[in-house]
């Protein structure tokens, strides 16, 4: 599979989890363009009002896996521009996470509803591509959060 086909598969995954989440907890989303940065994927809303900022990621890994390294990566710059947005709109941001080898679905509750902060994070940094087209790009360090608080269950779920 090249590096194309991988992207549009987690995106396609992305988009199986949302429409997931939003039937498994009655609510409904306002999704992001996808061809474009945007800090968050989705906001959810019920009764016509946004309730939380979402973030969703999809992993090759198992969570046992992720539990072994210290806890789940969040790009740091995405991370503060999420939690500018919630401390600003008042409202939680969500972590969403899908663990394709062992089929689970958890998330974090990353701030409550005015915005503060629910778990414990460390600042890293780690070598990365520029893009995932591979070939001559050349490496960056880049600045990651690492969220060490367990998160909750949501499902397991084959998509």
């Amino acid at each position: 599979m090249t590096a194309q086909q991988q992207l549009q598969h987690r995106l396609d995954l992305e988009t199986k989890i949302i429409d997931f989440i939003e039937q498994h907890w009655n609510v409904e989303s306002i999704r992001t363009q996808q061809s474009k940065y945007c800090p968050v994927d989705f906001f959810m809303t019920k009764d016509k009002q946004v309730r939380a900022i979402c973030e969703v990621r999809t992993r090759a890994d198992s969570f046992e896996d992720v539990k072994k390294w210290g806890g789940m990566f969040l790009n740091y710059r995405k991370l503060s521009t999420a939690l500018k947005m919630s401390k600003q709109l008042q409202l939680p941001f969500l972590f969403i996470a899908y663990f394709m080898k062992d089929n689970l679905l958890v998330y974090w509750k990353i701030t409550d509803d005015s915005g503060l902060i629910q778990v414990e994070m460390t600042l890293t940094s780690r070598s990365a591509q520029d893009n995932i087209e591979g070939g001559n790009a050349k490496k960056r360090v880049r600045n990651l959060v690492m969220i060490k608080t367990e998160p909750k269950t949501i499902k397991n779920v084959v998509f």
